[in-house]
């Protein structure tokens, strides 16, 4: 009620709460897709111990507001985010993994576990891309994404990313790492890069190709 008194066109989705907000996003795209514009920006809530997390992503779609308007009407760009250097991360692969498990402790051993996980989801979305569309780029199975899910996309890069999801990948309760939601996150900047767009961090002058 308190967004139907500032904005004209809402639509009301409620879905079954699995403590992920990917799987809400996953399924308003499923039931309302026909009614997204050209560009989805895509925010979400945090506990409120989070806010240093959220005025890093959300705040320079604010900031930079002009150029985020001229950046979605570059034909190049598939994707826009915030420009922080903290959540600009690589993809840590299989290698760097196994080679940083090698000093934990037995009770940490927990994380490494939880990162194979996400890579095998990722590598899971990125086989099922290839088997349906052929699309494969090799110099880019391990690429730059900026972490958190707070982002704009054009619609084809959403669509096309949910076309390689299904319901039963998402399970019940949160976890800080090894879920379906974690390689998404990621996905998306794969999906970027299949459609041949770039991506365009606010505040930064170059656009990762």
């Amino acid at each position: 009620e308190h967004a139907r008194k500032y904005y004209k066109n809402i639509i009301y989705n409620e879905e079954e709460n699995l403590r992920s907000d990917q799987y809400c996003f996953f399924k308003i795209s499923s039931k309302h897709n026909e009614n997204f514009k050209a560009w989805i920006l895509y925010l979400h809530d945090k506990n409120e111990t989070k806010m240093d997390f959220i005025n890093e992503l959300v705040d320079p779609f604010y900031v930079h507001r002009k150029e985020f308007i001229e950046s979605m009407d570059k034909k190049n760009i598939g994707m826009i985010t915030s420009g922080s250097e903290n959540y600009f991360l690589s993809i840590i692969n299989e290698e760097e993994i196994t080679k940083n498990s090698e000093q934990l402790k037995l009770k940490h051993r927990v994380y490494s576990v939880r990162q194979r996980h996400t890579l095998s989801w990722l590598r899971e979305l990125q086989y099922i891309i290839f088997h349906s569309t052929g699309i494969l780029i090799e110099d880019k199975i391990n690429f730059e994404f900026v972490a958190g899910n707070m982002f704009a996309a054009r619609k084809q890069v959403i669509t096309l990313a949910f076309s390689c999801v299904h319901d039963n990948f998402f399970e019940q309760g949160y976890r800080p790492d090894g879920t379906v939601a974690h390689g998404l996150e990621r996905f998306y900047f794969y999906v970027n890069h299949c459609l041949n767009y770039n991506l365009k961090r606010l505040g930064v002058n170059d656009e990762q190709k």
